[in-house]
């Protein structure tokens, strides 16, 4: 009996160290199997960051390509205006190299967009006239002879022509409800459509030379 006793608890020893064993072999395979999945979870985050970092590069430089080519369609349309005096192509210049936003603007219909820059064309400014209710400049001189001085912001210099109306910046921000562009977008289209509804252009004739037209004997 004590023979066939030692027996079974040898084997009942046996089997429990099978068991421990195997116990320890499925929690060895669990930490494998978690490990691989953690690792495999943080390569599958790692490509989808480089993913992301790369789409962001390309839009960047999309962007950025965009925004170089509308400022050289904007500056190349700015030089090409035959309504536009070459002081008024030079602050046009200026501005459009400091807005990224007018030179889309510019690029993406130039007919329309310098039919309304320069001051003898209805061009919005900000002019430091002391008016905060707006001005209208009466006079009896030419409508673009632009030689009536002005100041903007930064003692930069402007001129304006008899029959013009300076509206104040806070009114053009009103206009877009805070927003200055946005604002002066609103004006533009009200002049274009006011023009074309009128003459059949959106934008202002250009400038000419009324002496020419009277008889010789009227000339000055």
């Amino acid at each position: 009996m004590a023979a066939q006793q030692q027996a079974e608890q040898a084997a009942q020893f046996r089997a429990q160290q099978q068991a421990e064993q195997q116990a320890a072999q499925q929690a060895a395979q669990q930490a494998a199997q978690q490990q691989a999945a953690e690792q495999a979870a943080q390569q599958a985050a790692q490509q989808a960051a480089q993913q992301a970092a790369q789409q962001a590069a390309q839009q960047q430089a999309a962007q950025q390509a965009a925004q170089q080519a509308a400022q050289q369609a904007a500056q190349q349309a700015v030089q090409q205006a035959t309504q536009l005096t070459a002081a008024q192509k030079a602050q046009l210049a200026n501005e459009i190299a400091g807005s990224p936003i007018m030179a889309a603007q510019l690029a993406a219909n130039p007919t329309k967009f310098l039919g309304f820059r320069g001051f003898n064309h209805g061009g919005l400014a900000s002019l430091n006239t002391g008016k905060t209710l707006g001005m209208y400049l009466g006079g009896t001189t030419d409508g673009m002879a632009d030689n009536i001085p002005a100041g903007m912001g930064n003692n930069q210099q402007a001129a304006l022509s008899d029959g013009e109306f300076v509206i104040p910046a806070d009114v053009v921000s009103h206009f877009g409800n805070g927003n200055s562009e946005a604002g002066a977008e609103v004006l533009y289209d009200m002049m274009a459509n006011i023009r074309e509804d009128r003459t059949g252009n959106p934008a202002q004739g250009r400038q000419i030379n009324p002496s020419q037209y009277l008889p010789q004997q009227l000339r000055n």
